[in-house]
């Protein structure tokens, strides 16, 4: 027996550690996998007009947000980030603009790109993102920054002229009687004798 353990100790040793480390692992996983799943397709916001933002979408912001505060980035015109939703927001924008380049743009090399990865706790390609997204940003708020002012009083005029504007649409209804008759003083009494005694508006075509 004991020349068996001593010739198959390595192998023992090895089978037994993996299962010590699957034992003491397994519990931490299948409960981060239960999270998952009960997050998984639930709203964590609404922006503006009923946009949802769900879970995936909101790790995915949150761990953006974590890799730009790793980096010590401050935005020009912007400053440090305050909390997630507010680089949700920021990034939302760009996005919107058109401002966020494609993550095949971004120059950086391996060696820098896997040490940020690898401090942030991130992959490669989240840290793209977050650098493509922090891109837009900068570019959103030079856009702001460098924007032409409004004077005071162009701003009153701009805004009464679109304030101060109306949709009409107009229907020309013809004076002329058909075929071009007229009523007589006849008619005209005749009429006014058959609706005398109804109440205003409600005898025939309104008359009373």
């Amino acid at each position: 027996m004991f020349k068996f353990l001593r010739k198959y100790s390595v192998w023992i040793l090895g089978f037994g550690g993996t299962l010590l480390l699957i034992a003491f692992l397994a519990p931490n996983v299948i409960q981060q996998l239960a999270q998952e799943a009960g997050y998984a397709g639930t709203t964590q916001a609404t922006v503006g007009d009923g946009e949802v933002v769900g879970y995936e979408e909101w790790q995915k912001i949150v761990g953006e947000s974590q890799i730009i505060d790793r980096l010590g980035s401050s935005i020009p015109g912007v400053g440090k980030l305050d909390s997630p939703s507010h680089w949700y927001l920021l990034t939302r924008e760009a996005d919107l603009a058109g401002l966020t380049p494609p993550i095949q743009s971004i120059a950086i090399d391996d060696t820098t790109l896997f040490n940020i990865a690898g401090n942030a706790g991130a992959r490669p390609r989240q840290v793209l993102e977050a650098l493509a997204h922090m891109q837009g940003v900068q570019r959103l708020a030079r856009m702001y920054q460098f924007a032409g002012r409004f004077s005071d009083v162009r701003l009153q005029n701009a805004a009464n002229d679109l304030l101060s504007t109306v949709e009409i649409e107009t229907v020309v209804i013809p004076a002329t009687p058909e075929d071009n008759g007229s009523f007589s003083d006849e008619a005209m009494e005749e009429q006014f004798e058959a609706w005398a005694d109804s109440p205003n508006g409600e005898g025939d075509h309104g008359f009373g």
